[in-house]
């Protein structure tokens, strides 16, 4: 039986990209039909796009506690980077650049304050850790190897980073903007974030649910899933 699974990046306060509610609502939709269907969100510690000030989990315990408090049979909740966007003018003018350029001590620094944001809020989250825009360097794939998180991205990154030594990769093919054909394991990708194609809304959830009305599959989450060589 292939595998299904559904991932949303840029989940946060910020109300652009929040999913409470109308993501939650399409989300719970999906549950109601499929009790054990699995779903991942990534999460920035301090979501910011160039030129705004940074949703420190810190500053909204509210959110974190609905995330939270989201039934861990169904939702998961990953990291998706300390700010999403670059930390450095040298890394030029880019939201999604933060990992894909840094030194592995710059990489260390990143992590280890994104996982102290978690930390202090109390926001549960899975070593799993997905790059803004899947933007991703070779020494930031060491650190983040080191520290035990398995890596979710694209084909182009994995090409780039495979023979790091103990990578642990998973590779997304289904970004939800096109009807899928795919007769394999699924690993599906889309947004909370309300500017982007694959954002979650009825129109993505109806293509997802015909994907599953398709065929059976097991459910999993990102956490759950064996690392994959493509």
């Amino acid at each position: 039986m292939n595998v299904f699974n559904i991932s949303l990046d840029d989940a946060c306060p910020k109300k652009e990209c929040n999913p409470f509610p109308e993501v939650i609502f399409w989300c719970n939709k999906l549950i109601e039909k499929y009790p054990n269907i699995k779903i991942d969100f990534f999460t920035s510690a301090a979501y910011c796009r160039l030129g705004e000030d940074p949703y420190f989990l810190t500053n909204y315990l509210d959110w974190v506690k609905q995330a939270n408090e989201l039934p861990q049979k169904n939702y998961r909740f990953n990291a998706h980077s300390y700010f999403h966007r670059r930390i450095s003018v040298k890394f030029g003018n880019s939201n999604n650049n933060e990992v894909e350029k840094t030194s592995e001590q710059e990489t260390k620094i990143l992590i280890q304050h994104m996982i102290g944001e978690f930390n202090r809020s109390n926001f549960k989250y899975e070593k799993v850790f997905r790059a803004p825009g899947f933007h991703i360097g070779i020494a930031a794939a060491k650190v983040l190897t080191d520290f035990g998180f398995i890596i979710a991205g694209n084909e182009k990154y994995y090409n780039l980073l495979k023979d790091v030594p103990k990578l642990k990769y998973l590779v997304y093919n289904w970004d939800m903007n096109d009807d899928c054909n795919l007769n394999k394991d699924i690993f599906a990708v889309g947004h909370t974030s309300n500017w982007t194609s694959n954002y979650f809304n009825e129109k993505i959830y109806n293509r997802v649910l015909k994907v599953l009305e398709s065929r059976e599959f097991e459910f999993k989450f990102l956490s759950e899933v064996e690392w994959q060589e493509i």
